[in-house]
C-alpha cells in the first residue's frame, strides 16, 4: 500500500493539489474551502482523498459529501480498506418521521455519533447531502453528555 501511495505523493499533480489545499487553509485560518476532485473513478476518489487528508494536521476534519447515500456508503468502504482508524461515515436515519420503532435503527444512530466524535478529534467523515440536512443537537450538550469508559475501571452509574 505505501509504494503507490509514495508515487501519488511524489507526482506532479498531487503536489500541486497538496499546495492548493494548504494555501487555501492558510489564507482562510485553517478551514479549507470545499475541493472538488473530478475525474477519478472507482477506489481511486478513496486513495486519493487518503493520500490528501495523510498530508494535514492529525486534528483536520476531512468532509467527504456525496450526493446520495448509497454513492457514501460505497466510497466509506473504499476509505475504511485504506484509513480504517480515521475514517467514520455519518448515516441518513431513513425513520425521521418516526415511521419504525427506534430500535431499528440503533447502529445509524451510532455511526452518527462515531462521526461527530470523528469531527472532534480529527478524521474523515463521509455522508451524504441528505443526511446533512438532518438536524444534529448543539455541540455543547454532546460534550456534556459524553464520557470515556476504560477497561479496568469502575464506574457508578
Amino acid at each position: 500500500m505505501n509504494k503507490p501511495l509514495n508515487l501519488l505523493k511524489e507526482s506532479a499533480s498531487f503536489q500541486e493539489l497538496q499546495r492548493a489545499v494548504r494555501e487555501s487553509m492558510r489564507r482562510e485560518r485553517s478551514a479549507c474551502p470545499p475541493v472538488e476532485l473530478t475525474g477519478v473513478h472507482g477506489s481511486a476518489h478513496a486513495f486519493l482523498l487518503t493520500a490528501l487528508a495523510a498530508t494535514l494536521p492529525n486534528d483536520a476534519v476531512t468532509l467527504c459529501v456525496l450526493p446520495s447515500q448509497t454513492e457514501a456508503r460505497r466510497v466509506y468502504h473504499d476509505l475504511f480498506a485504506f484509513e480504517a482508524e480515521r475514517v467514520a461515515f455519518f448515516p441518513l436515519l431513513p425513520d425521521i418521521l418516526g415511521e419504525h420503532p427506534a430500535d431499528s435503527h440503533k447502529s445509524l444512530r451510532a455511526e452518527r455519533i462515531e462521526a461527530l466524535d470523528a469531527i472532534r478529534r480529527g478524521g474523515i467523515v463521509v455522508t451524504s447531502i441528505h443526511a446533512l440536512a438532518l438536524r444534529i443537537p448543539p455541540t455543547e450538550q454532546m460534550l456534556q453528555n459524553t464520557f470515556s469508559i476504560e477497561v479496568g475501571k469502575e464506574y457508578e452509574f
